[in-house]
């Protein structure tokens, strides 16, 4: 099937699911004694019943439109794969199969906003991700304008293990390192980390981002496409 065909089955699949009640609450959760057995068109696990990483469900090493056609149908029978609940909420939905459909698209963004501030006042920035699944680690910088902002302080977002590194904000730079540690990867949209700047000046400092490692959870520790959407503060 060529992707484009993918692209309007899945997309045609959902509607129909989110169109019928029955298909949506025959959705079973974790602890059914309902189980999984792939056929000779629909196989989704190793011989492990594990797929190598979150949202492979055809065991390809790469998660892709296939995959959220794979988690659709899933829906539709209410079966149920740790492996295709990347909303981590103990089903197999239509909402698994568009976070997947997503990720095959774009990958996850990471997010800096645009702000506006006072000289001498203070502005809380978060780092979101937005569209993320089962994201393991994240390690990043965001830079500014040091003549225009200092950074004070810092927020832990949602990762279990964050570090939040102010050592050199005096020349611009915050580090951030964050990770899973017993909690499964992280999925849909959350902050990262929030940072809050002191106004020294009027002018507009950019508030870029650089990632150095984004990572899911899997024990493969494969590494996730992704977007940047960079930010500003305006300083009246």
């Amino acid at each position: 099937m060529r992707r484009k065909d993918i692209r309007i089955a899945l997309l045609l699949g959902i509607i129909l699911l989110i169109a019928s009640p029955v298909a949506l609450t025959a959705d079973l959760p974790r602890d059914s004694a309902t189980t999984v057995t792939p056929d000779a068109g629909y196989g989704y696990e190793d011989a492990s019943g594990r797929a190598y990483a979150k949202g492979d469900l055809n065991h390809d090493g790469a998660v892709t439109q296939a995959d959220a056609l794979i988690a659709l149908q899933m829906a539709a029978r209410g079966e149920y794969s740790e492996d295709a609940d990347v909303s981590g909420d103990s089903m197999v939905t239509s909402l698994d199969a568009l976070l997947i459909l997503q990720t095959t698209y774009r990958g996850c963004r990471i997010v800096v906003g645009e702000y506006t501030v006072d000289v001498a006042e203070t502005i809380s920035v978060p780092i979101r991700v937005e569209g993320g699944v089962d994201i393991g680690s994240l390690n990043l910088n965001i830079t500014f304008d040091p003549t225009l902002l200092s950074a004070k302080s810092a927020q832990n977002g949602a990762f279990d293990c964050p570090v939040i590194n102010l050592e050199d904000s005096e020349s611009g730079v915050v580090t951030v390192v964050a990770y899973q540690a017993a909690n499964p990867g992280l999925t849909g949209n959350f902050n990262v980390a929030e940072i809050t700047f002191e106004a020294l000046e009027v002018g507009e400092s950019p508030l870029d981002l650089e990632i150095v490692t984004l990572t899911d959870s899997s024990p493969q520790v494969n590494h996730l496409d992704h977007s940047i959407s960079n930010g500003t503060v305006t300083i009246c």
